[in-house]
């Protein structure tokens, strides 16, 4: 297959899906396979192009950061700051954001959380805050974050 007959066949649907065939492949650089099978192209190939696309298209983001500042009185604390943190990453993951969680030594823990632009982590970033405040809002403990 050559590549007139290859944008033919399955350019067209990233184009159709995207909007143009580079924002069909960036999707594929961002988020894999599916990007592409979602448009309709072969299983097969979209592997192919997901690879290549990871491989050749640096998508750019920026990140944000603070630290959260959390104590427990109870004698699960540590499974309680897990058991936020963890749900803190789904929060990120809905608002196309990802986060990096690192202890600074108890109880202090930085959170990263990256995104394609500022206002998209901006929000991702006020969400997971308000979310994990949320959570410990119904444990034994408190917590708060500062902004870095």
């Amino acid at each position: 297959m050559d590549v007139e007959q290859l944008y033919e066949s399955e350019g067209v649907k990233l184009v159709e899906e995207y909007g143009g065939l580079y924002e069909g492949l960036e999707a594929a650089s961002k988020r894999g396979v599916q990007a592409l099978t979602d448009a309709g192209v072969e299983e097969q190939l979209a592997e192919f192009l997901a690879e290549l696309a990871k491989d050749k298209i640096v998508i750019k983001g920026v990140t944000v950061s603070g630290v959260f500042e959390a104590s427990s009185l109870t004698s699960s604390g540590v499974e309680d700051i897990k058991h936020a943190f963890v749900s803190a990453e789904d929060v990120a993951e809905e608002n196309d954001a990802t986060i990096s969680i690192t202890s600074l030594g108890s109880p202090k823990y930085r959170i990263e959380l990256e995104a394609e632009d500022y206002k998209k982590a901006e929000i991702a970033l006020d969400k997971v805050v308000e979310y994990t405040k949320q959570v410990w809002e119904e444990l034994d403990g408190n917590i708060s974050f500062q902004r870095e």
